[in-house]
């Protein structure tokens, strides 16, 4: 599939989208409520009106927005949910406070902000008490603080009878509560949900809990495709099979699997859990972090460890670096990956963050390298200057004092590291992979260096001859998201996207590698990504990039993954055209939500096989569904799930054709064991992972038409 073609199409449907979705809401009878209403007011700050439509967007609902100029004829009984931002509340006349509380009793629910008249008559009871506060406490999360930016006054108000969600971290007192009104329900917070310009997670970052349990919604589209990396040694004393059913249920599909330990150690575990994630369908990337090892090699070779420009070895953080440059040393690294990957059945390689220190600038000499006695030999050789005298003050090449001869030095750096990649790729592209004997996919990890240019001297990255690079030998590439460009809000993803779309080979898929730590600089609203802002992080890259990667698997708050899948889905979209059918659009393969069993599928007019328990697997692109009651018992074998963007998927006399093109390993899962498996028209044997009924089959890369035969 010409995935550019299906973004320039998907785009246009974006445009139409807003649009059908009033024209949809508006129609009489229609489908009873559906969709979700902003109330907005055009006399207010626009950015206040946005707040929400990044909420809910980052949790797959979509705002109609509507103004109050408006609000006289728009037809409430088609909203599903309303709302009423604090600055709207404010200016909303009584007749239209009445109408909306009817519709309340009729069933509307409703969200309101701050002390109006609508909330009064929605029964949020004021004492008259000001108060003010600088953070809450959530109650479905009390032990993480969140901290706001500034001091907010806001109204007491009582809380007896409802259901509150937030409060005040210091007083107490209510923040955020639900109360119901006849057949309606509503959610009433004391303070706006984050300030004007805000992305709708610096105040109340698990609003949206709030909104989907106490409205009883779910979103409809998911995309369980999340890619992470993993710390053997944040999961090592567990068991490997429990970890990988957890990986599972979190929406990660793919896994990059730290091979930076000593492996005769850890390779038995390495195998069951490997296998324990083929079974759940999930692939496992060999991750690879150089020019760091293992601590084991680090030991082993003290002759080839590297060396920083005060001459101390490079242990630094927690990353022991090797002189890569010795060839001697390179060699013998090649060969412990080379035991490490055709050891177990990996599905691809991370060759991640192989570049030089540091990213803190050239301030740090105690973290600058390379400076083996290797690197210092070469460049003396060709130039007479010993580069460990850049970084000594009083010498006269001091880089302050020879600026010319530091440009000459970084240029070799950037060469040398240029060369480094280059040989690790060939090298790791020659090896062969179980299960296919396939070289395995490889990904490369590295900091950015297109967007913030400082940072590519730094860490001896040339950004155009490593874009030729990436053009040339065709690897994905993994842009690891910068701390430098944190401060620029969840927004810096489309710029990261539309940045190396430009550079990269046309058609390679993007990744981005959203670190979730605790920060140093900020405790706004917490220190850790979580809730909304996690979430958002997670839309923003899906809506930019091809592909979303964390670091790491174990640092998120478990409770976060949720709606991860939702947030994942990005811009995809789907409208409900009648009780029994929908449209839906989008750039990757979704899973659209519903119960499914007892029920038959078509999707654009033919009897679909891509059905789960949970929903209704599409292709990329533009599908319309209808749902009818099944009629054959038993039920002819289904797929329920697939790891890869398939491009087809139909039912066949004898079974099941799928139709796909990717460099990495696909995972099918069907419903029972297939009689015969063709792969391009030939019978094959294939890998397959049995879990109950259920069997898992391991499919190769490439451009591929697999049937699957039920009899």
């Amino acid at each position: 599939m010409n995935f550019r073609a299906v973004k320039t199409c998907f785009a246009f449907f974006l445009l139409l989208r807003s649009i059908a979705q009033v024209d949809s809401a508006t129609s009489e009878g229609g489908m009873g409520r559906h969709c979700v209403v902003l109330l907005s007011d055009r006399h207010a700050l626009r950015d206040r009106n946005s707040i929400y439509v990044h909420a809910l967007g980052a949790v797959g609902f979509p705002l109609v927005s509507v103004d109050l100029a408006d609000a006289a004829t728009f037809e409430l009984k088609s909203a599903a949910a309303l709302v009423v931002p604090v600055e709207t509340g404010t200016a909303i006349a009584p007749e239209l406070a009445g109408r909306i509380v009817a519709e309340v009793r009729a069933g509307l629910d409703v969200v309101v902000e701050g002390e109006c008249a609508l909330a009064r008559q929605l029964g949020v009871a004021f004492t008259g008490v000001d108060a003010e506060t600088d953070g809450a406490v959530d109650r479905r999360h009390p032990g993480v603080a969140l901290q706001w930016s500034e001091t907010l006054p806001f109204r007491e108000f009582q809380a007896t009878g409802l259901t509150v969600f937030c409060t005040d971290r210091d007083s107490g007192s209510a923040l955020m509560a639900g109360g119901r009104l006849g057949a309606g329900k509503w959610i009433y917070s004391a303070a706006p949900l984050d300030a004007a310009n805000g992305w709708g997670y610096g105040r109340l970052p698990y609003f949206h809990e709030a909104f989907l349990d106490w409205f009883g919604l779910e979103p409809s589209l998911w995309r369980n495709k999340l890619i992470a990396y993993l710390d053997w040694a944040d999961v090592s004393s567990q068991n490997p099979c429990e970890v990988a059913t957890k990986l599972k249920e979190h929406g990660i599909g793919e896994i990059h699997l730290s091979a930076f330990y000593k492996f005769a150690d850890c390779q038995d575990a390495f195998r069951v859990f490997v296998e324990a994630c083929h079974g759940q369908g999930i692939l496992v990337y060999a991750w690879l972090e150089l020019p760091m090892l293992s601590a084991d090699f680090w030991e082993r070779h003290p002759e080839w460890r590297e060396h920083t420009a005060t001459d101390a070895e490079a242990k630094l953080d927690w990353r022991t670096l090797m002189a890569l440059e010795i060839p001697a040393c390179m060699k013998a690294v090649k060969a412990e990956i080379k035991t490490v990957i055709e050891a177990l059945p990996w599905d691809g390689v991370d060759v991640a963050e192989l570049y030089f220190e540091s990213p803190a600038g050239f301030e740090k000499p105690e973290a600058f390298t390379p400076m083996s006695g290797w690197t210092r030999s070469e460049f003396q050789e060709d130039w007479g200057i010993d580069p460990i005298d850049f970084f000594t003050p009083g010498k006269p090449h001091y880089y302050k004092d020879d600026p010319k001869g530091f440009r000459r030095f970084l240029k070799y750096r950037r060469a040398l590291c240029l060369r480094l990649n280059k040989e690790v790729v060939e090298f790791v592209q020659s090896l062969k992979c179980a299960p296919f004997g396939a070289a395995p996919a490889i990904v490369l990890t590295l900091v950015d260096v297109l967007i913030d240019p400082a940072m590519s001297g730094y860490i001896g990255i040339d950004k155009g001859s490593f874009m030729e690079l990436q053009r040339q030998m065709g690897f994905e590439l993994n842009v690891e998201d910068p701390f430098t460009l944190w401060s620029n809000g969840p927004d810096r993803y489309k710029l990261i996207g539309e940045s190396y779309r430009k550079e990269a080979k046309p058609g390679s898929r993007l990744t981005v590698d959203i670190n979730i730590v605790d920060r140093e600089d900020t405790r706004i609203p917490n220190a850790r990504q979580t809730g909304l802002e996690f979430l958002t992080l997670l839309h923003e890259a899906a809506c930019a990039l091809d592909q979303v990667c964390i670091y790491s698997a174990s640092s998120p708050y478990p409770f976060d993954f949720k709606y991860a899948g939702a947030a994942l889905a990005g811009n995809a979209w789907v409208k409900w055209t009648a009780a029994d059918s929908c449209e839906v659009a989008s750039p990757f393969s979704v899973l659209l939500k519903m119960p499914t069993q007892g029920k038959a599928f078509s999707v654009n007019g033919q009897p679909w096989p891509c059905v789960s328990a949970g929903g209704v697997l599409l292709p990329p692109g533009n599908s319309k569904v209808s749902v009818s009651r099944a009629t054959s018992t038993p039920v002819a074998m289904q797929i329920t799930d697939v790891n890869a963007e398939f491009s087809s998927c139909t039912r066949t006399p004898t079974g099941i054709a799928l139709k796909y093109t990717g460099r990495k390993n696909v995972f099918v899962t069907l419903d029972r064991k297939p009689a015969r498996v063709e792969v391009n028209g030939v019978a094959r044997e294939l890998p397959d992972f049995q879990n109950g009924a259920f069997h898992t089959l391991c499919c190769p890369a490439g451009q591929t038409e697999i049937l699957f035969v039920e009899n």
